[in-house]
């Protein structure tokens, strides 16, 4: 792990879909171990969750966050618990559109979302876990009804710090254009992002200046990283990846020339657990958008 800079410009390595399989997971702690891994993002409910914080205990160093899950993934409450929130299967909807539409329009189940966030929060403290950030599968915690939740059940728990995935444009990773679908998507988190940044410094939370991934989700290769590292400016910068389930993003976390970059551009490398707090709105933190 790379500890060498001042903190004014931090870089924090984030995998998604801890606990989703127990070769990603492995992946992972190689990340970590081996390269500039800094944190990793769990998805609690995943049958390799408890396998994910046995190797967590064996990396302290590593930042643990909850991967909230509301679509795409399986539920911690039972189909029992939530009939209308997951299937009978115990999972929720496969696309973050369709439950996003469902959890706006359908107003009763904003309490089972209540339940099941919490419930997932629960059971990261069942596994032993310290938690220092949370972000959302599939950004699905960005939707108003669920991030104003989040945002609360943060502060409740003292988890400081929330993903905001509104990337800068055009995106530091590089040419070829990005996809339309994320194109559109990187207009959706635009629309959201003040007000979100306004809920979350109501809370306390803080958000990091910029966030890097999301216009090239699944494609963060060594190059898209070299690019990125060369234009981080001021704060703190959070770059995610998903090193347990694409190679090449696993390939980059641990490359000698992204080691070497962080190294020679005078960069820390934290995880949130490491990093003080600051203002969301026109602030040190979270002022880019």
């Amino acid at each position: 792990m790379i500890h060498n800079a001042p903190v004014e410009r931090t870089v924090v390595f984030t995998a998604d879909d801890f606990g989703v399989s127990e070769a990603a997971n492995r992946a992972i702690a190689t990340a970590h171990a081996d390269g500039v891994l800094t944190s990793a993002s769990i998805m609690v409910c995943e049958g390799a969750a408890a396998h994910a914080a046995s190797l967590a205990a064996d990396l302290p160093a590593l930042g643990i966050g909850l991967h909230l899950t509301l679509s795409d993934g399986r539920g911690s409450l039972s189909h029992a618990e939530a009939r209308r929130l997951v299937g009978s299967n115990g999972r929720f909807p496969r696309t973050p559109i369709v439950a996003g539409l469902r959890y706006w329009f359908a107003r009763d189940l904003r309490p089972a979302i209540k339940r099941e966030m919490v419930s997932q929060f629960d059971r990261c403290e069942r596994l032993g876990l310290t938690l220092d950030h949370a972000d959302g599968h599939q950004h699905l915690h960005v939707h108003p009804v669920i991030w104003d939740m989040l945002v609360e059940e943060c502060r409740a728990r003292g988890v400081r710090w929330v993903r905001l995935p509104h990337e800068e444009w055009p995106p530091a990773v590089g040419k070829p254009s990005p996809p339309m679908a994320r194109r559109v998507e990187w207009a959706a988190f635009r629309t959201l992002a003040r007000r979100c940044r306004r809920v979350a410094a109501s809370h306390g939370v803080s958000l990091a200046d910029r966030v890097i991934g999301h216009v090239w989700t699944g494609a963060m290769s060594e190059e898209r990283i070299l690019v990125a590292l060369a234009r981080i400016g001021a704060g703190v910068t959070e770059i995610y990846s998903h090193p347990g389930a694409i190679g090449d993003e696993l390939s980059a976390l641990v490359s000698p020339r992204v080691c070497a970059a962080v190294t020679d551009s005078g960069l820390r490398t934290a995880s949130f657990g490491e990093l003080p707090t600051g203002p969301q709105e026109g602030g040190k933190y979270g002022a880019t958008g």
